[in-house]
């Protein structure tokens, strides 16, 4: 009887992660900037221009709209959507491409990140290392190493919000499209600069970086030159930068690696003649952080939305 119990809460757990993994990769597939959810029938302006931001959860904070104000003042009409996904890596990425394709960007702006390059992690080892003492007072900590190491990758990468507000989050956006058709695949609310004392507080003791995976066959560095190759023979400019971090993040890799990253996106950058923006050690010092990964959805830290609207502008007028 108690092994039925075990098996049956077993299957509905592999049938509700199976679940919950197909909502969030969904969404991102059936995205058209006119989309308004399968109960509405009301269409966004259909812009004659199309600038796509995509990336990381990293990149969700710029915020297009400030941008598209910068750039209608200069009589230039594009629509700019910001396409940035929790977890996005290159390879992932690649799974939208087609769509990305059939809605004819113009310009797609890419945020390349150094954890894209990160080299694999042992996540046996990372669960193993810990004593079970630690697991006792820090159940949530057993639990995301554990399904770590039984998925072969950061659970909470994969899983960066609550999976029931995922869950959640992911139906709405099929029922009734997205809160903010600009940033439709995170809610683009606002929240609080945290100072660089309480991230220390926080976040030191569980960061870490595993080095950049310089190899010739890292399927992260193939999935990026695909893509541009893609973009660019139907047409559609590509632009790359480079999302910042905070200064924490830097206490726990090495210039070296450092180094290795800025090779490999300016080996993409002249191969495929793409122009590339440099932030990610601009920022590290600016009071704008929600975390050592995100800068804040706050006024007081546009300084990373004015930075790519300059840009644009820029690569506009040229």
């Amino acid at each position: 009887m108690r092994f039925k119990i075990f098996l049956t809460l077993g299957f509905a757990f592999c049938i509700t992660l199976g679940m919950l993994f197909s909502l969030m990769d969904l969404y991102i597939n059936i995205y058209d900037p006119e989309w308004n959810g399968v109960f509405s029938n009301e269409k966004m302006k259909n812009n004659e221009k199309r600038i796509f931001l995509i990336g990381a959860s990293n990149v969700y904070s710029i915020d297009v709209d400030r941008i598209s104000e910068k750039i209608s003042s200069n009589d230039v009409e594009y629509g700019i959507y910001n396409l940035a996904d929790m977890s996005d890596i290159p390879t992932k990425r690649m799974n939208s491409v087609g769509n990305l394709l059939n809605l004819e960007p113009d310009i797609i702006i890419y945020g390349l990140s150094i954890t894209d390059f990160e080299l694999d992690r042992d996540y046996k080892l990372e669960f193993f290392n810990n004593d079970f003492s630690y697991y006792l007072l820090n159940p949530n900590e057993f639990f995301r190493h554990f399904f770590s190491y039984i998925i072969d990758s950061d659970f909470s990468e994969r899983f960066p919000a609550s999976p029931k507000d995922r869950m959640i989050q992911s139906i709405k956006y099929i029922l009734r499209g997205p809160d903010y058709s600009s940033h439709p695949f995170i809610n683009f609310n606002k929240n609080e600069i945290v100072s660089q004392d309480k991230i220390y507080e926080i976040y030191k003791k569980d960061m870490s970086f595993n080095g950049i995976d310089t190899n010739s066959d890292n399927e992260e560095i193939i999935a990026v030159k695909k893509m541009i190759e893609m973009f660019q023979s139907n047409g559609i400019k590509v632009l790359i930068f480079t999302p910042p971090y905070n200064e924490l993040f830097f206490e726990s890799t090495t210039i070296e690696e450092i180094e290795n990253f800025e090779k490999i996106i300016e080996s993409i950058s002249k191969m495929y003649d793409v122009e590339t923006l440099y932030l990610h050690d601009e920022l590290m010092k600016e009071s704008i952080w929600k975390d050592p990964y995100h800068v804040a959805v706050n006024k007081d830290s546009r300084i990373y939305t004015d930075k790519i609207g300059d840009w644009l502008v820029t690569e506009l007028d040229e």
